[in-house]
Parts: C-alpha cells; sequence; structure tokens
C-alpha cells in the first residue's frame, strides 16, 4: 500500500532524526500541498548507445571464454581495495562526503545469495556543484509508464558452470577453486553492471581500471533487488534524454514523479528506508539543505509563461531573464507547478535553493495598497536578506529569486 505524506515524512524522520534545515526547507515550503514541484532534466545531444555483448544472451561457453579473458576487467579490480571518499567531493573550498566506503557492500560474492536471480537496479548518481551548494541527482528511465532506474535481471552462472566441470574431482581441489571462484563470480557481476552502464553512457575509452574504481561504489541487497551504485560526479556525460532523465530528492521523495509521469513506489519506499543515500554530509557530518524543484518563468506582458527546454543542442539552457516586480524589484520567477498543460515533457524544470525564505501567504493581488506599502517598507527594512520569496498571484504560487547561484537547470 502507497504510504500517504504524513506517513512518509513520519516514517522518514523517525529514521533519520539529524535531518536538518534542508528537509525544514522543503516542508515549510509545501504550503497549501503545492511546492512539491518539478525541475528540467538536463537537455543533451542524442548519442548513440555504446552496444556491447548482450550478457543475456551468452551461453555456458561465451561466458567461460569471457571469464578466461578477464571479461574486460582484470584481477587488479577484485583484489586491489577500492577507494572512494579519501578525496572527498570539495566545492567552494568546502569538503563534502556522500556514500563513505563502510556503508555500501562492495564484492558481488561475498554479501549476497550466489544462486539467487536479482533484479539488478543500475543507481548512476553525481553531485552537481552548480550552485552555492552541492545536491544530488540520479538518472532515471523515463521510457515506460513508470519513472524507474535502469535495471536488468542478473543471475551468475559462474557457481553452476564451475559445479560441472568439477564432478568427478575430490573436495580439496574444490576447496582450492573458493577463492578463485568467487573473483569470477564478482568479475563477471561487474562486468554484466558495466554493460548496462555503457548503454546508458557510454565512455569510450574512458575505460580503465582505476576510472572503474572511481564509478563503481557498491550495492545494496532489498529483498529481490540489488541497488548498484555507480558515481558520475566527474565524468562528462551525455544522456539520450529522450530515454533517461536526472531527478533530485525533493522530486523523488516529495512530488514522486517526473512532471506527469509517476516514480515507481518500490523506488519512493526504498528511499524513504534507505536515507543516507540521498544525504551528503558536509565536513562536520551535517547534511546539506536540499534544493526544491520549480520551473522558470517569464513575462509577457502581465502574464508568465514557463520556460521551455532548448531543444538546439548547440545552445545552453539558461534562466537569464530577470523580471522587474511590482513589489520585489529585479528577481528570478519560478512556478510552483507548470503553467502551461500543452506539451509538459517541454517544460524546463529548475533545482532551486530557497535560502533566508519570505513567505507571503495572502494573494498579492488581493491585498490593499496600503498592505503592499508595508510589505515593501518591511522587505527593505528588514534586518534579514531575504534571498527567496513565496508568494502567490492571480492564484499561481511563485517564488522570486535574487540570486543566479540558487538554481540551475537540471
Amino acid at each position: 500500500m502507497s504510504l500517504d505524506k504524513s506517513q512518509k515524512l513520519n516514517k522518514f524522520f523517525s529514521k533519520n532524526k539529524s535531518i536538518n534545515q534542508d528537509i525544514d526547507n522543503s516542508i515549510n515550503t509545501d504550503i497549501d500541498n503545492s511546492i512539491n514541484t518539478d525541475i528540467d532534466n538536463l537537455t543533451n545531444t542524442d548519442i548513440d548507445n555504446l552496444t556491447n555483448t548482450d550478457i543475456d544472451n551468452l551461453t555456458n561457453q561465451d561466458i567461460d571464454k569471457s571469464i578466461n579473458q578477464d571479461i574486460e576487467f582484470n584481477n587488479d579490480l577484485i583484489n586491489q581495495t577500492i577507494i572512494h571518499d579519501t578525496d572527498p567531493y570539495t566545492h567552494n573550498n568546502k569538503k563534502y562526503s556522500f556514500l563513505n566506503d563502510n556503508i555500501l557492500n562492495q564484492k558481488w560474492g561475498d554479501f549476497v545469495d550466489i544462486d539467487k536471480q536479482y533484479n539488478v537496479q543500475i543507481c548512476i548518481f553525481k553531485i552537481n556543484t552548480d550552485c552555492t551548494e552541492p545536491f544530488l541527482q540520479y538518472l532515471f528511465n523515463k521510457m515506460g509508464n513508470k519513472i524507474e532506474f535502469p535495471n536488468i535481471d542478473f543471475k551468475c552462472p559462474i557457481m553452476s558452470l564451475n559445479g560441472n566441470q568439477n564432478n568427478g574431482q575430490n573436495n580439496d581441489n574444490q576447496n582450492n577453486d573458493n577463492q578463485n571462484n568467487d573473483s569470477q563470480e564478482h568479475i563477471f557481476f561487474m562486468n554484466t553492471c558495466f554493460q548496462e552502464l555503457l548503454k546508458i553512457m557510454p565512455l569510450h575509452d574512458l575505460i580503465d581500471n582505476h576510472i572503474l574504481q572511481k564509478i563503481y561504489k557498491g550495492f545494496i541487497e532489498d529483498g529481490e533487488k540489488l541497488y548498484v551504485f555507480f558515481d558520475s560526479t566527474k565524468i562528462d556525460l551525455y544522456i539520450d534524454s529522450n530515454k533517461y532523465c536526472w531527478s533530485i530528492i525533493d522530486e523523488i521523495i516529495y512530488s514522486e514523479k517526473v512532471i506527469n509521469t509517476e516514480f515507481s513506489q518500490d523506488i519512493v519506499n526504498f528511499f524513504i528506508k534507505t536515507p543516507y543515500i540521498m544525504n551528503i554530509l558536509d565536513e562536520t557530518g551535517m547534511q546539506t539543505m536540499k534544493p526544491i524543484l520549480l520551473y522558470g518563468c517569464i513575462q509577457s506582458g502581465s502574464v508568465y509563461k514557463n520556460i521551455k527546454e532548448n531543444t538546439d543542442i548547440n545552445s545552453i539552457n539558461i534562466l537569464d531573464e530577470t523580471i522587474d516586480h511590482s513589489l520585489f524589484d529585479t528577481q528570478y520567477i519560478f512556478s510552483s507547478k507548470p503553467l502551461d498543460d500543452v506539451d509538459l515533457s517541454k517544460i524546463q524544470r529548475y533545482s532551486v535553493f530557497t535560502y533566508n525564505s519570505k513567505y507571503i501567504l495572502k494573494d498579492i493581488v488581493k491585498i490593499s495598497q496600503e498592505d503592499k506599502d508595508n510589505l515593501i517598507n518591511e522587505l527593505e527594512e528588514s534586518d534579514t536578506d531575504y534571498l527567496s520569496i513565496y508568494f502567490k498571484e492571480n492564484e499561481i504560487q511563485l517564488w522570486a529569486i535574487k540570486t543566479d547561484n540558487q538554481f540551475t537547470i537540471i
């Protein structure tokens, strides 16, 4: 049964009592049940998928041959210690960490039932540093009727294969091969994951052991599913935006959809019960603030219109037009919901940090001129430098954002 919002929030907070102002701001912005909003995925060049051997179609002979040839990966990947966070993420001269080494399982054969079939979820993430603070993005498949991680069914055939080969051998010989078999199993698992990864984000000649060690973060077993995490932060990716989209935590947990396509409930529930996969930590171990999802606006006469994503691959999608507002002076304006129901997939989605927020709950069109003057004086004389103002105008829920380092396209 799907959890309603209050149940999800209660469950989420009970699992992680140290949630700080990042979630508080997301909750505060949920005024009139309307601030759960979306931002746009980065539109990139449509690059042909790099097609490798379809692992599902391999025969036992193919598998054995691939293993003997180290199937594109050598044993150094298994025998070396995987290093992830010895060099923390750095942004604006501050260090941050995410998914420390002791959180995720590393070697496939040591933590799972090797005879079990799993659905492997390919969880590609990156830490976006386009704003004042870093924030998380995850890559999802948007081709089905639900937003999901790219995924494949996987069952490692190594044990049964070696078992057939070892018929008639004594137990000592079989025991001597166990360590090597484990390595082969993990290599096969890694190769399967990377075959799928290359279909999503072609890396071409970038593939080597050093890159692999940095990309692969580990996995989480959850029933019949294995969530395998890959860090694309330091890799320039061009994905097929017709098939895939980036999304941020506010969208996954609160909106539960990308514009008009819902997330799989399994994805939502997995994030809620696994809070460490959505929290970046600063140098003190505190969680960083999370941005919310809004839609950029331009003004046409007295009417606001949402910005459409730019389909020209030679152009950069940015919100470079401020609006001279009668109450708030020059600001970037965003809407909490799409203002145009026509072709919602083309509306540009933004990730927005709502620092130092001021909330105006009355519709500014309906307040008196005296109240407007008082509001202007309050904003001008306040000791608080309001960088973000939530307001309603003609029943449209809007945000006025002061600086361009508070937002970016996703």
